[in-house]
């Protein structure tokens, strides 16, 4: 095992990757409340591996190689915990991964698809909730009466030099989250407990400081804006969050496809793991799919370093509460100003039926497109059904439509232009029109070639205790 330290703000975090002979996808894991990078045991990162896949895992602040704040006093918050990943990518030179969060580890990934959706190719989300420590939602279940108990009971912890004393405690401890209709693997628990006791720099600081940290602002209202294939993973026996709150978090997550899990608790035992990394490893071929018929998102990274090409003066692309990124004014634009002109190849929409679904386009009638072979400032236009920004009938230049503020998003009405039949009938037109109706313009921007996969479809699933390694249905 080779780890090396990558220094965030106001300290470090310890990273370990697990790579294929052949490297694939980057797969970050997320552990939960006070876990190092062991708590991913070898047998699942290998299973991952085994799927040709870029195992990465690291230790948060106040876990094992960390960095760690004295006890009950942390320096950082959860805020910091997201931040700090996306530090471990950049530290690896890896500009998208797919997500797996345990627990807290949830909320970390939840977080980082929220704020920094360019890095996040799909989410797998384990025991995890919508809303962060601290009181539950009055709508979802919270701990179970018999957690609670347990926790009241709980012994003081041993002298820091007791190593036998700190695997015992430590293995007692998780007990009560574990499932009551399986057994308890207590060699699985012990194992981890000794390799927890002998890399962690200061044990209390890690059972103490991730539930005291500041937590930020509330991220349940905004679920709606993830657009990446979701796996909602679940223990029905979890006591600390119980199944509630899983499939509350699979409901508000638009591509989300829920897994309940026979004899798991709040833990990550050896008998489950096989069926979650399958699980895992489906979420990233969907994830990747929906990267697949993206030729011009590489055509991107080969010659602009992922960069758009910008084309609309006096604009900048930033996070949009319409979905995903979009393009904000920086300057006042009063109505009629040409805010720039559109370009490319002009193209017989007919004969190249593809193009709607792989490149950048705008129609310049309903049978001829003018196509970009590289994603430009147009690609980042949100729609809206009441717009501020026009194309005028040449389908050429784009115009304020209306007044426009430093700061005003620019959106246009995809619909109304002179598109073909086709894109009309499209999954992407379907989504745009719900949207209006249900007036939560969450739709995927129209003409950025990305995924042309539609939304989760809800699937439900169940595997545990009878066959650990079952297919999935």
């Amino acid at each position: 095992m080779v780890m090396r330290n990558v220094s965030v703000r106001g300290g470090h975090v310890v990273v370990d990757e697990l790579v294929p002979a052949e490297s694939g996808p980057a797969v970050l894991l997320v552990a939960g409340t006070g876990c190092s990078l062991d708590f991913w045991r070898r047998d699942l990162c290998e299973a991952l591996v085994a799927a040709g896949l870029r195992v990465i895992r690291f230790d948060q602040r106040d876990t094992g190689g960390a960095s760690s704040d004295p006890a009950g006093a942390p320096t950082y918050g959860l805020p910091d915990l997201v931040e700090d990943a996306v530090a471990v990518l950049d530290a690896l030179d890896v500009r998208q991964a797919h997500w797996v969060g345990f627990s807290q580890g949830g909320w970390v990934a939840q977080l980082a698809a929220l704020d920094h959706p360019q890095r996040v190719a799909s989410l797998t989300l384990v025991a995890s909730r919508p809303v962060a420590h601290g009181p539950n939602d009055p709508d979802l279940p919270e701990v179970s009466d018999v957690l609670l108990a347990a926790f009241a009971e709980a012994l003081p912890a041993p002298d820091s030099a007791d190593r036998d004393g700190w695997v015992r405690y430590l293995v007692d401890g998780e007990r009560p989250f574990a499932s009551t209709t399986a057994r308890f693997d207590v060699e699985d628990a012990r194992a981890l407990a000794a390799t927890v006791f002998e890399r962690t720099a200061d044990l209390e600081a890690m059972l103490t400081n991730h539930p005291v940290a500041p937590q930020g602002d509330r991220w349940r209202e905004r679920l709606g804006e993830i657009d990446v294939p979701v796996a909602v993973v679940h223990g029905k026996d979890d006591p600390l969050f119980p199944p509630g709150n899983g499939e509350a978090l699979a409901r508000e997550l638009p591509a989300a496809r829920l897994h309940l899990v026979a004899g798991m608790g709040h833990e990550l035992p050896r008998r489950v793991r096989p069926g979650v990394a399958a699980v895992i490893i489906d979420t990233v071929d969907r994830g990747e799919a929906r990267r697949d018929p993206a030729p011009i998102d590489a055509v991107a990274e080969r010659h602009l370093g992922g960069d758009h090409l910008d084309t609309l003066p006096f604009t900048e692309v930033r996070r949009s509460a319409i979905h995903g990124r979009g393009l904000f004014a920086t300057a006042s634009r009063p109505a009629g100003t040409l805010l720039g002109e559109l370009d490319g190849q002009v193209v017989d929409a007919a004969a190249h039926p593809d193009v709607v679904d792989a490149l950048e386009w705008n129609a310049l009638n309903p049978t001829t497109l003018l196509v970009r072979p590289i994603r430009t400032s147009y690609g980042f236009l949100n729609h809206s059904d009441q717009p501020n920004v026009i194309i005028d009938p040449d389908g050429r230049r784009l115009r304020a439509g209306k007044p426009i503020a430093p700061g005003d998003e620019l959106t246009i009405d995809y619909l109304a232009q002179p598109v073909p039949e086709s894109y009309l009938r499209s999954d992407e037109a379907r989504r745009l029109r719900t949207a209006e109706k249900q007036s939560v313009l969450s739709a995927r921007r129209h003409h950025c070639a990305g995924s042309t996969n539609g939304p989760g479809t809800g699937r439900r699933s169940e595997f545990g205790t009878g066959d650990p390694a079952s297919t999935l249905s």
